[in-house]
């Protein structure tokens, strides 16, 4: 969550705080995250299947998380979620998931299509929600935040 690590095939990274750093050069590398060791990981991370991935995927492209929010969505939602698949299969075929959000406490396979994923938060913001795709090779955070 630091990027600390490059892409293991070489693909080029998107430095979209590259002008924070300008302007704030005290930022740390890992903002907006807070630092978390591996207790609060382990204790904030469940693990989720991979249609909740994809799922998830999809509800954090809305501020609040919910696909509600996302226009048309009803007639959106078999393609949002195919394109979270693609998005996903770089990590398989052997891929655990773990997200943030609450209802993973709960069950391995929350429909994050019906419950908006908030839980606990590992940045300074309102609300985030994350997932992060844990493979033999790699391992992927994508993440949504809520500053307001």
């Amino acid at each position: 969550m630091a990027r600390e690590v490059s892409d293991p095939r070489g693909w080029a990274a998107v430095e979209w705080d590259e002008h924070l750093k300008k302007e704030r050069p005290e930022t740390p590398r890992g903002f907006p995250f807070r630092e978390l060791d591996e207790a609060a990981m382990a204790t904030h991370l469940n693990e989720v299947c991979g249609n909740s991935a994809a799922q998830l995927l999809v509800a954090i492209t809305d501020q609040w998380f919910r696909v509600s929010n996302i226009s048309d969505f009803t007639t959106k939602r078999e393609e949002l979620l195919a394109k979270a698949k693609v998005i996903l299969s770089r990590f398989q075929p052997d891929c655990s998931y773990y997200t943030n959000a609450g209802a993973a406490r709960q069950e391995h396979s929350p429909d994050f299509f019906k419950k908006a994923p908030s839980g606990a938060t590992f940045t300074e913001y309102i609300m985030d929600a994350g997932l992060v795709a844990v493979s033999d090779y790699e391992v992927g955070a994508f993440w949504g935040f809520n500053a307001d």
